[in-house]
């Protein structure tokens, strides 16, 4: 048994010296000093698979620029010897239907450099912070340190953070943007789908009520459902008469846990906007519409808030009884590396022939960053084809060619829409592409 140990202790020893060479430790970052962001307002801890570990800033407009706090962890091994680190600060923009309602103005990213030292082992950047009064959404930053020398390491997570810069001016309370009858805010066909798919981004924010501005108290206003051509109770149905934001408050030094803290940019059900589907329901009366009908959402006697330019938001109903086109899914997940994505297209009649006209649309950047919009022989081939339906034929295949290529950015999109139906005919949504 004696034998048997000191035959192992040198095979551990021969090993340990044939893989390792001397000087080299099993893991050189122990040996160099952590750098790391800190400071932070509060600490979300991983919950599930979707969620990161990632520290938050917070403040209002008021409080002025902030300070962001840098500090090193251990020894460097040299007298007088430096850590070189870089920053960056870089805003972040809403997308989808809120985008140009946030009012919020685009600030240019920010760079800098830190230098540290065994006997300086903190150092801090400030982010400009300007106190304006206009009413807007919660501003965004992600701040991200890097390193450029290598006599130290970024210690992860702590290399990523978000500054909340919250709006003290005035709540507002507005339809995310303006409509009418002819254009209006939301077009639902009889069966409850909207014409255009929700955009499925996590700053993405579809059309609704939003609340702007100073979050700290309630605000509630109430709600009228007026008819226009369409009529309540028989072609939609109010869900509320009365709508709650409920306040969003942070508070400097306090100790916020998950579901408590005001740091709502990674859980888009808790931004301040009233969708669609809480405001009211189409009724498929089975009858067939010459014309789209229409009703209009009226927001009066505001409590703890003032309005802004839209207090009516319009809806029309699109019936879905006449013959029509369609795409049976409105989001399609395309695997670029597949190099085709299919997506069916569907007629509610099988009557005679028919045909539409389907392409390739790109979206306009009021709904997404620019650098989420594919492009056209980059990402994917632009599609324009007829698609025609025989006698008793009710669905189609179609496919599109997508592009593999090691930059394509996950969640990079494209429409497809359908156009020029055949006489009789009439479309009833369009499809979203996400690769």
């Amino acid at each position: 048994m004696k034998r048997r140990t000191v035959w192992t202790s040198l095979l551990t020893l021969l090993l340990t010296a044939t893989i390792m060479p001397a000087g080299i430790s099993a893991n050189p970052a122990i040996t160099k000093p952590a750098i790391e962001l800190s400071g932070f307002d509060y600490w979300k801890t991983k919950i599930d698979w979707e969620e990161e570990d990632k520290g938050y800033y917070g403040q209002y407009e008021q409080d002025g620029d902030r300070s962001i706090p840098v500090r090193m962890t251990g020894d460097l091994p040299g007298i007088g010897e430096q850590a070189i680190v870089t920053y960056e600060v870089k805003q972040v923009q809403y997308t989808g239907a809120i985008k140009n309602a946030c009012a919020i103005p685009p600030v240019p990213p920010q760079y800098g450099e830190l230098i540290l030292t065994n006997d300086a082992k903190t150092a801090s950047f400030t982010i400009p912070v300007a106190d304006d009064t206009r009413s807007e959404c919660t501003e965004y930053y992600v701040i991200t340190l890097k390193s450029t020398s290598d006599n130290a390491y970024i210690k992860e997570p702590y290399q990523e953070a978000l500054l909340y810069v919250f709006d003290d001016d005035q709540a507002t309370l507005s339809f995310t943007s303006g409509s009418s009858k002819s254009k209006p805010l939301y077009k639902v066909s009889e069966d409850g789908a909207s014409q255009r798919p929700l955009m499925v981004f996590t700053s993405s924010i579809p059309e609704g009520i939003m609340l702007l501005g100073d979050l700290r108290q309630d605000v509630t206003a109430d709600l009228s459902f007026i008819d226009c051509c369409a009529t309540k109770g028989s072609d939609y149905k109010p869900l509320r008469e009365k709508i709650t934001f409920k306040k969003i408050v942070f508070e400097h030094g306090k100790e916020y846990t998950y579901y408590d803290n005001p740091f709502i940019f990674h859980e888009p059900h808790r931004f301040p906007v009233i969708q669609r589907r809480d405001l009211f329901t189409v009724i498929d009366d089975k009858e067939v519409e010459k014309k789209d009908e229409v009703f209009r959402i009226k927001l009066s006697n505001p409590v703890n808030a003032k309005f802004g330019s839209h207090k009516t938001g319009y809806v029309a109903i699109v019936d879905n009884d006449k013959p029509c086109f369609k795409f049976d899914m409105q989001v399609i997940n395309a695997n670029q590396w597949t190099q085709q994505a299919a997506f069916t297209i569907s007629r509610n009649s099988s009557e005679g022939t028919a045909k539409a006209l389907v392409r390739t649309r790109l979206d306009d950047t009021t709904q997404v960053n620019d650098n989420l919009v594919a492009q056209p022989g980059v990402d994917f081939t632009a599609l324009e084809q007829w698609v025609e339906f025989a006698p008793g034929e009710t669905t189609k295949t179609i496919y599109v060619h997508t592009i593999g290529h090691d930059s394509t950015k996950w969640g990079k999109l494209f429409y497809l829409e359908l156009v020029q139906p055949s006489k009789g005919y009439s479309v009833s949504n369009e499809a979203l592409v996400r690769m």
